[in-house]
């Protein structure tokens, strides 16, 4: 091979600074437009974590109540926002996060929202929905007669 023909391969083994910058303008393009996309759902996962984190109080609370066979109060404090349940459970929800609650009537003030959660395994019953900004909400369930913990969402 003649030293002409190594020095041709060599150039064309490369790529050129022109490539390289269409390239890595396809990729900051597809970037931009996949951010939007993918910020909705850290948004979601973080919603999830939130109803996940309350039924598992929701949950311990119930289960408190069978084998103590005492009755117990799961509280939502609506200032600090926090769900307190038996041996120091807690569940906390972001500032990004709104709460919509249903409970017995005699149990809800301006700052805080009780369940209370019976030896027989009933409760109170109620829901709690998490909703944030152009997201589908997710829903926290207690049915009254069994007492058991719905997640939805």
């Amino acid at each position: 091979m003649s030293p002409a023909g190594s020095q041709q391969n060599a150039r064309d083994a490369g790529f050129t600074l022109l490539e390289l910058i269409v390239v890595m303008a396809l990729m900051a393009l597809l970037a931009t437009m996949a951010f939007p996309m993918l910020k909705g759902q850290f948004g979601r996962a973080a919603m999830i974590e939130e109803g996940r984190s309350i039924a598992a109080v929701f949950a311990g609370a119930r289960r408190h109540a069978r084998l103590s066979g005492e009755t117990v109060v799961a509280t939502l404090d609506l200032q600090a926002r926090t769900l307190a349940g038996p041996g120091g459970a807690q569940a906390r929800w972001s500032e990004a996060s709104s709460l919509q609650v249903e409970a017995a009537a005699g149990l809800m003030t301006d700052q805080a929202v009780e369940w209370i959660f019976f030896h027989d395994g009933t409760a109170t019953g109620g829901d709690v929905t998490i909703t944030r900004a152009d997201l589908d909400p997710v829903v926290v369930k207690i049915d009254w007669l069994t007492g058991v913990t719905i997640h939805e969402g």
